[in-house]
């Protein structure tokens, strides 16, 4: 019978430990949430998403989409007049700390119909908490009971 190698079997142990450690370290699901994807791909994800009749989407699904996702949310709202929808995409942008979508909650915080507001306005305020407090200072004392609200 053939002994092992003592040495061999202490390198093995030790190469085995460090792969383990690194998948620790960095699980596949970050790594690849930060690769670039296709925004094609994003829209089908998304558009798969919002056909759901009780949405199961977390702040993690979405920030897995990968930086694109913003930018494909926000074309996404301007191509569609499906109101559900619209304020799903806006929902969505609260996980992604991007100044594009932030420019664009602005933009429909001040330009939206009362609904797509107020959903702009409680968008804006969990994507950036605190600091949305002075843009917010002027809609504390909007003469809409729903907009001071949200």
């Amino acid at each position: 019978m053939k002994r092992k190698n003592p040495i061999f079997s202490k390198c093995f142990r030790i190469i085995l430990s460090l792969y383990v450690f690194s998948l620790l370290l960095f699980p596949t699901h970050t790594l690849q949430a930060q690769a670039v994807r296709n925004p094609l791909e994003v829209e089908q994800e998304i558009r798969e998403k919002l056909k759901e009749r009780h949405p199961t989407d977390t702040p993690e699904w979405w920030r897995a989409l990968g930086s694109a996702a913003p930018h494909v949310i926000i074309e996404m709202y301007r191509g569609t007049a499906h109101i559900y929808h619209r304020l799903r995409l806006l929902q969505a942008l609260a996980w992604f700390e991007d100044a594009e979508a932030e420019a664009f909650l602005k933009e429909q915080i001040a330009h939206g119909r009362d609904l797509i507001r107020q959903a702009a306005l409680r968008t804006l305020v969990k994507s950036n908490g605190e600091n949305a407090v002075d843009f917010m200072e002027p809609y504390l004392g909007d003469p809409d009971a729903e907009t001071r609200l949200a």
